[in-house]
């Protein structure tokens, strides 16, 4: 590498102790320079050009920045994080995955509607607002079901409901936190594996499909089994 020429600057939107951030800074050893920054720490200051930073101003300081995941937070700060990095794409930072495209990714409802309509197989899955509703689709999915954040991911927040009395009052207490209740029929299943293995041809083939769908470029895709020699595909 001559004098003029330097390593691509990237920053990874990770928390502290986020394997995939390691992963790709073990990854990046002599071919980019990569840097963890904090959601919590996205900020911007407008009048003339808007200035987004995190520590210091992320359009000086990075040709890219990946997202991939969303970390808990109010509706206010989930939409601002991606208006921010929204902002910060429009002047010329790569964002992966794009904004617009996280939007969908990070909201369980809409990526799971999206990807029904387009032909994937999921599960029976029911979004709604009250704890009355709610019974009635767990009496329905039923007799267990799997409560989900709409909002989420890295498997914070996930329940196992098989219990009318249990379903009851979780329902009532996400009705009264203002929480929208989702809830999927549970799909029974041999258990899980730790050990790698190669990905089936078949499944391998709907990931790419369903990442296209969602117009996304990093995603990490859950399947299940379905015992019969098909596989549904959870989020």
């Amino acid at each position: 590498m001559t004098q003029t020429e330097r390593l691509p600057r990237i920053g990874v939107l990770a928390n502290a102790d986020s394997w995939y951030f390691h992963d790709l800074e073990r990854a990046g050893r002599g071919l980019a320079s990569v840097e963890r920054l904090e959601f919590s720490a996205l900020q911007s200051r407008i009048g003339g050009r808007e200035s987004i930073s995190a520590d210091s101003v992320l359009s000086d300081r990075f040709d890219a920045v990946i997202v991939r995941t969303m970390p808990p937070g109010s509706l206010e700060q989930v939409v601002f994080r991606m208006d921010a990095l929204a902002a910060l794409e429009r002047q010329g930072v790569l964002i992966v995955n794009r904004p617009k495209s996280m939007e969908m990714a990070i909201d369980k409802y809409l990526s799971l509607s999206r990807l029904a309509e387009a032909g994937f197989r999921v599960p029976e899955t029911h979004v709604c607002q009250t704890w009355q509703d709610a019974m009635a689709a767990f009496e329905q999915l039923g007799p267990s079901v799997v409560v989900k954040p709409i909002f989420g991911g890295e498997g914070r927040g996930i329940l196992r409901v098989d219990d009318a009395d249990l379903a009851h009052r979780v329902f009532k207490t996400l009705q009264q936190l203002g929480q929208v209740i989702y809830l999927q029929k549970f799909i029974s299943h041999p258990g899980a594996n730790a050990t790698p293995e190669p990905i089936p041809g078949e499944v391998a083939e709907v990931a790419l499909r369903a990442v296209e769908t969602l117009d996304l470029t990093i995603a990490g895709l859950d399947f299940l089994p379905d015992g019969q020699g098909g596989w549904y595909l959870l989020e």
